[in-house]
């Protein structure tokens, strides 16, 4: 009897200890994705145009998988950065898609070549804790959107540029730092730094002339979206 105690003791003890663990980590976990109406602050929406557009401005990066020029025609994925609209609030979502591309990386190379493409975007990109299930479960968010990449038009490129910058925040860091070194560049003329300065500046001018924007076709079902 004695033993049969202890035993219901230790059971009693695990089920406490579990239930402090649940506790702490409650606002971690997303809520049940079949229980929409109770989180409204979480959620847009419990349609699937809704979930679709949300998990597409919450991220800012996702898996862009183009027909290889070097690999002979294979499907190949690369991870990009992207934004659909200045900042976080849903005010702000488009569903449209801006990439910051070059010709000078493998993707860019395939998309001059052959614009079609395909972008994967998972919930669970969000954090270990932001799907319950596995990450092949359907109760955790993904959507493959398929379309074309297509260079932006020049009148639209400052809110482009505009949207990307005010997610991808490394991106103005790199900007700051290939003008710095534009301007220390001009200290070392005619001395042994000048032919290295020389060649670090232009190399840094030549990167981001060739680096453009990109927007897509990929649109999170705005049709449907209110």
């Amino acid at each position: 009897m004695n033993q049969f105690n202890q035993i219901i003791a230790v059971f009693l003890v695990v089920l406490g200890l579990i239930g402090v663990e649940a506790r702490r980590n409650v606002g971690i976990f997303r809520a049940d994705t079949f229980r929409l109406a109770e989180t409204e602050s979480l959620y847009w929406g419990a349609s699937p145009a809704q979930h679709a557009r949300q998990l597409v401005h919450d991220n800012i990066w996702a898996t862009l998988s183009t027909i290889s020029v070097q690999f002979g025609g294979v499907p190949y994925g690369n991870t990009v950065s992207y934004s659909d609209g200045v900042g976080y609030s849903k005010e702000d979502s488009t569903g449209k898609l801006f990439f910051y591309l070059t010709p000078m990386d493998a993707t860019g190379s395939d998309l001059s070549v052959n614009s079609t493409a395909s972008v994967a975007i998972s919930m669970a990109q969000e954090g270990e804790h932001a799907c319950k299930m596995d990450v092949e479960d359907p109760t955790c968010w993904k959507i493959t959107l398929t379309g074309k990449v297509v260079p932006v038009p020049a009148d639209q490129r400052h809110y482009a540029e505009k949207v990307l910058f005010s997610k991808c925040v490394v991106w103005i860091l790199m900007w700051i730092l290939c003008i710095v070194l534009m301007l220390c560049r001009g200290l070392f003329v005619g001395t042994r730094r000048w032919s290295t300065g020389r060649k670090i500046t232009d190399s840094c001018r030549t990167f981001w002339k060739s680096r453009t924007s990109f927007c897509s076709t990929f649109m999170a079902a705005p049709s449907t979206f209110q």
